[in-house]
């Protein structure tokens, strides 16, 4: 509470977060001892440091709500609390703290949900005139009862059939439910399949499956396995050796972190490849220059790849000039996330194909509504274990069709053969005739 007379004369007003105060006296005497609480009291207790005077206009029961000005002078409990009139009698009071009133709860009177193709409207009447603290829209996990829309309903999604002998690996989909359906490229599948992706085909039965490919800017990272190998005959050259569990893989940035607190270095990462001829050399993935000074509070260091890596072993370099070697750790490879999306029920069987390096790009009609599969709630569908496809089974189709071929010219061959054979053998002499 503020010092005496410290108070506007109009002071007391009702406030939503208040305390509110009851007191009673007798009639006859209440009047002129509440009138008198507006004069300076007298013989007040001198532990309390603030009072505030009250203009009270009527006799009886009386209420009032404490300002927050007097909330926050006084004890949490307000135990502190006194009332005295005029003539430094106390007067009992009773203090009351108002619980909010229950909140109602109810179903809307009505719900329509309006799917367009770039959002969704619900028109709600709630059914009640005050307002509303929050409205709860129960999902389909809580529903039994829900079922989503169907995805393209009366679209027929089929491809053409397809020739799978020129393929090298499969895997099998797995789905949980019907609708549209979401599946992970796996480490398995970016590893063997073109950089492209143009040969990876979705089939069920002997035909393909039209699937829309998505690529994200999400990450999923790898720790390869981190050697510093050092060159005796280059003191100056520092190198670290980093190897993939699989060759192949798309990724795109290479992190790791310093223990060194001060340098400058131009970090190169490449790796060994063999051009056609057998010969090795050297494909730069990329460069990027390194300063960190004990003020840097970040010791993680970032190379963005400038080429796609082919091999699953790679070489991290540096010049230290005259200075001392720099030590690294925690090194990290990322690679960015893509699916393939399409439409599937669980009674199907499918394979995802790939692995075959002279195939064209898939064209699918499912492009023209590309916009419905992306926007419609997606199954996660999940991919088993690897399959590589038999030799016999790529080379089935080569064997049938070009076999007549093959042993009509390997017979050609031979009767050519035959006659520079015959040619080159010497001629048997004629016989002489005997003299008469």
């Amino acid at each position: 509470m503020k010092k005496r007379n410290d108070f506007p004369a109009n002071w007391v007003r009702a406030h939503p977060a208040t305390t509110d105060i009851f007191w009673m006296a007798v009639v006859s005497i209440c009047a002129p001892l509440l009138v008198g609480l507006s004069s300076a009291a007298a013989n007040l207790p001198s532990d309390w440091q603030h009072e505030q005077p009250l203009d009270i206009a009527a006799a009886g029961l009386v209420k009032i709500s404490l300002p927050v000005e007097t909330l926050d002078s006084a004890r949490p409990a307000l135990e502190d609390l006194r009332l005295y009139d005029d003539a430094g009698n106390e007067i009992p009071f009773l203090v009351e703290r108002p619980a909010p009133a229950p909140k109602a709860v109810q179903e809307a009177k009505s719900f329509r949900v309006a799917l367009n193709p770039d959002n969704t409207v619900i028109p709600l009447e709630t059914g009640l005139s005050q307002p509303l603290d929050a409205v709860t829209l129960e999902t389909p996990a809580n529903n039994p009862d829900f079922h989503a829309p169907e995805v393209l309903p009366g679209v027929e999604l089929a491809g053409a059939a397809l020739d799978i002998s020129q393929w090298g690996f499969r895997k099998p989909v797995k789905i949980s439910a019907a609708g549209a359906q979401q599946v992970e490229l796996d480490p398995d599948v970016l590893s063997h399949a073109r950089a492209d992706f143009a040969d990876l085909r979705l089939l069920r039965g002997s035909n393909q499956l039209p699937y829309l490919l998505q690529r994200t800017s999400i990450s999923r990272w790898l720790t390869p396995a981190a050697a510093a190998t050092n060159d005796s005959k280059q003191p100056g050259l520092s190198r670290w050796i980093l190897t993939l569990p699989r060759a192949g893989l798309p990724f795109t940035r290479l992190t790791c972190a310093a223990r060194t607190p001060l340098f400058e270095r131009s970090m190169s990462l490449y790796e060994q490849l063999a051009d056609e001829r057998g010969t090795p050399y050297r494909h730069l993935l990329g460069t990027a220059l390194w300063k960190q000074t004990p003020e840097r509070k970040s010791k993680d260091f970032a190379l963005v790849l400038d080429s796609a890596p082919r091999s699953g072993t790679f070489f991290l370099e540096t010049e230290n000039g005259d200075n001392p070697p720099v030590e690294l750790e925690q090194f990290q490879m990322a690679y960015p996330v893509t699916s393939i999306l399409f439409k599937a029920w669980p009674g199907d069987q499918l394979f995802l194909y790939y692995g075959q390096e002279r195939a064209a790009p898939p064209r699918y009609d499912l492009s023209l509504v590309a916009g419905q599969m992306l926007a419609a709630e997606k199954n996660v569908a999940q991919l088993s274990a690897e399959e590589p496809l038999k030799r016999a089974l790529r080379d089935e189709n080569q064997a049938g069709q070009g076999g007549i071929v093959f042993w009509g010219i390997l017979a050609a061959v031979i009767v050519v053969l035959l006659l520079v054979i015959s040619r080159l053998l010497p001629k048997p002499q004629p016989a002489s005739s005997a003299p008469h």
